[in-house]
């Protein structure tokens, strides 16, 4: 229906309860970005799998035309394959924008290109 359902999240012993910032979604799986740096995998509400990315909190996620992209405070883009397995393809904007650190605010992907936000002001293509 129209009607929106809460249901608590099932952490089990792989993850812990924290403030998730991010989400996007493949067809079997729900990935949200945790305050951790970890990209947590969902399947309905029960926790699959804690993916290590980041350091520090995991602002945004988004669904790229090979895979994901993610991005947090470190000023780090990472880029990820469909199963979320790492890449050699980050890119560090903290080289960019030295002497400022760069902090990763939001990301959009469309026609392979990928957008990003930052904290600071920044537009990045």
């Amino acid at each position: 229906g129209n009607a929106l359902v809460c249901k608590k999240g099932v952490f089990g012993k792989i993850g812990e309860s924290q403030t998730m910032l991010s989400v996007a979604f493949d067809k079997r799986f729900t990935y949200t970005g945790a305050n951790s740096g970890d990209i947590y995998q969902w399947s309905d509400n029960t926790l699959t799998n804690v993916i290590p990315a980041h350091k520090g909190p995991v602002f945004d996620l988004t669904a790229t035309k090979d895979g994901f992209a993610s991005g947090g405070r470190d000023g780090i883009i990472k880029i990820w394959t469909a199963d979320f397995k790492p890449t050699s393809k980050n890119v560090d904007l903290n080289v960019v924008s030295a002497p400022v650190a760069f902090t990763v605010k939001s990301l959009h992907s469309s026609n392979g290109r990928l957008i990003v936000g930052s904290a600071e002001g920044y537009i990045v293509e």
